[in-house]
This record gives C-alpha cells, structure tokens and sequence, in this order.
C-alpha cells in the first residue's frame, strides 16, 4: 500500500503559494495604480494653488485722459500682484481691447517704457490701441509680491468714445485667471477723473 499524505500536502503548499504569488502581484499593482493617482492629484493641486496665487489685478481706478472736445483718447491704471502672491511676468501677459466702436478683441501692443523699445512709447506702432508699462520698483517687467506696475493705454485718433459708449479691457497672464474691467462712459468726462 502506498502513502500519499505528503504528496498531498505538498500540492496544498504548491496551490497556497500560488495564490500568495498572485495576491501580492496584484497587490503590487493595485498600489502602484494607487501611488500614481496621488502623485498626479497632488500635482494637479499643486498647479491649481500656482494659478490661484499668480493672478495680477488691476488696482485701484482707472484714470481718464481725454481729448478738448470730451473724447475719451486714453486712460491709466496700476497693476499688482496681491500680498503672498506668485511673480507674474507682465512681458507674456495679453491684453484685449473691446468698445462699442470696435466690437471685435483687439490685441494691444505692450512697450515697456524702460527697456528695449524705448524709442517706440511715443510713436503709435501697429494698431488703434498702444499700451505703455512703467515698472515703478523693480524697473523689469516681471512683478512679485507686492509690486505694482503702472500701464497708460492710448486710444489712436478716429477711435475715441465718447460719452454712453463702453470699452473693456481684458488681461490673460501666461499662468493665472483672467481679469476684465467694462466700463460705459458718463457724460461730461475729463482728463484725470475716474473712470
């Protein structure tokens, strides 16, 4: 008669290791799958806080600049990066021009009154509508935590407004939100009031 109880028992074990094998593989992958979610969640995060602590503002009013007869030929307003905030690089930020004349975005051309197109803030460049940046503090367009910038933007001859017309004036920094300012323009503007 033969005995086959340590056969047996070495299937069990073949079978029960089998099992642990296969277990802990997926195990494996399971956290894996686990530790990659975390880290693309925490990056998602981390680029979400970025955004929400890098946005300029406009701050403060808007300061008119009008033309003899009441038109409104340009206006001045400072930029900031509020307290605690991420620098924003004022160079790759878009600005967008909108009035009742002109309903379509217009781009504006940014010239940065202390650096290479110096020669050009006087002169109208490319389209209806200039802006000029003064960098107070730092005198680099790149603006941290505190810091404010100074932008006077020029409305060229033939597209003024005038009273009852809107404008508004959209700021899309490379990194963070957007910022819009509309206005409608009161009758009996002049130069220096606020908008």
């Amino acid at each position: 008669m033969k005995r086959d109880n340590a056969f047996t028992g070495l299937e069990a074990a073949i079978v029960l290791i089998a099992f642990v094998v296969v277990a802990a593989i997926f195990s494996y992958v399971l956290l894996g799958a686990g530790f990659f979610a975390t880290q693309k969640a925490q990056e998602v995060t981390y680029a979400g806080i970025k955004q929400t602590t890098s946005n300029a503002v406009i701050d403060g009013s808007l300061y008119a600049n009008t033309t003899s007869a009441g038109l409104l030929d340009g206006f001045m307003f400072n930029v900031r990066v509020p307290l605690g905030g991420e620098a924003v690089d004022m160079s790759t930020t878009t600005f967008l021009f909108t009035s009742s004349r002109n309903t379509t975005p217009q781009r504006i051309n940014v010239f940065d009154s202390e650096l290479t197109n110096r020669d050009q803030v006087d002169e109208p460049c490319c389209g209806a509508y200039n802006l000029t940046a003064y960098y107070p503090q730092s005198k680099v367009p790149v603006l941290t935590s505190g810091e404010f910038a100074t932008f006077m933007l020029s409305i060229q001859k033939g597209e003024e407004l005038r009273a009852k017309q809107w404008f508004a004036l959209e700021m899309r920094p490379l990194v963070g939100a957007a910022t819009l300012i509309t206005k409608t323009l009161g009758s009996g503007m002049s130069s220096g009031e606020v908008l």
